[in-house]
């Protein structure tokens, strides 16, 4: 049986995001960098691997949001149920968001209390089998996944907090994870002219922005999370 160390066991949801996030904050400071070293070569035009880069945090960043709502869902799922058993009975939103990711009905049953076991570790394992194989990177995805576990106003209330509408916050999210998609399945190319493909345009400020708009609603939806336990 493999040991982790301590400082890993203990891990949360946010720190794993914020290594997920790093990545790609990582990927996107260099390729600013390397393109600031043009001039210094005498390279005139802007290399399409530095885009590249641009690229691949994209797909990071909406990578580690992606990982952060899996693994604040599945952290919350047992405290949750322990204090509200109620919400795996047929047509509460818990119930109805784990049978949309295909957990079998015949786990979401609460089992018996057991002395010295941890009757509900056998559920979330069932749960998380689906829930780690399921998309959260719409929006509507993760509204349904936290209304499931008791915040149905998570995204409303975040985006009170950061000063925007809901569909600002939205339309900020979808955003990104629009462009990883096209970049993940699409190869980020487009039907141009002639029966060619063209990469789409990527630049700078707009990735900057989209990184930060992720991290600042992650950042926001945790201490939200966090102020509300269940």
């Amino acid at each position: 049986m493999q040991r982790w160390p301590k400082d890993e066991m203990r891990l949360r949801p946010i720190d794993a995001y914020r290594t997920s996030m790093g990545r790609a904050t990582n990927l996107f400071e260099a390729s600013r960098a390397l393109n600031a070293l043009g001039p210094v070569l005498n390279v005139r035009e802007r290399a399409t691997s530095l885009d590249d880069l641009f690229r691949g945090a994209v797909v990071l960043g909406v990578s580690a949001m992606d990982s952060y709502v899996h693994h604040t869902f599945s952290a919350r799922l047992v405290p949750f149920l322990t204090h509200n058993p109620g919400a795996l009975a047929v047509g509460q939103p818990l119930y109805s968001y784990l049978r949309s990711i295909r957990v079998p009905a015949s786990r979401l049953v609460m089992p018996a209390a057991a002395a010295g076991r941890r009757p509900l570790a056998t559920l979330r394992a069932a749960v998380d089998r689906r829930l780690f194989l399921t998309p959260l990177q719409r929006m509507d995805e993760i509204e349904k996944a936290l209304a499931g576990l008791g915040l149905p106003n998570a995204i409303v209330d975040v985006a009170a907090d950061i000063g925007v509408l809901p569909r600002t916050l939205r339309s900020r999210i979808t955003r990104v994870v629009s462009r990883r998609n096209a970049i993940a399945h699409q190869g980020d190319l487009f039907r141009g002219r002639r029966r060619r493909f063209v990469s789409r345009p990527i630049t700078e400020n707009e990735i900057g922005n989209w990184l930060s708009s992720v991290d600042q609603f992650v950042t926001r939806l945790d201490a939200y999370v966090a102020a509300r336990p269940p």
